[in-house]
């Protein structure tokens, strides 16, 4: 029997398995889940951005969209954990260079 899938809601959790043919402990195999991305391709949105910009969208779904203030605020804690990184690999190539050159002014010092 085919359910109408506006239903879905009212179906108990092993309905939902049964229906989608999988299993609620081990999922999917390898060759379900590659025959399903070929079939209904990447489970992705592809009206994102409306959902977050177009005003009817915004109150549809309860979202509000990002000001500059907001991207920018985004931008810079994202690239917190770059920084630090950034930071060691230039402490260690100032010590390495220094190393380098110390051991350059040693040897025109003996000659």
């Amino acid at each position: 029997m085919t359910r109408d899938p506006s239903d879905a809601y009212r179906l108990t959790a092993e309905e939902i398995v049964a229906t989608l043919g999988t299993d609620l402990q081990r999922g999917l195999t390898d060759e379900q889940a590659s025959e399903r991305l070929a079939r209904y391709g990447h489970n992705e949105l592809a009206a994102e951005p409306a959902v977050l910009y177009v005003p009817a969208m915004q109150q549809a779904f309860g979202t509000t969209g990002l000001n500059a203030g907001d991207w920018l605020r985004c931008t810079l804690f994202a690239s917190t954990v770059l920084w630090p990184r950034e930071v060691s690999k230039l402490f260690l190539r100032r010590y390495r260079s220094g190393s380098h050159a110390r051991s350059n002014l040693e040897r025109n010092l003996r000659e």
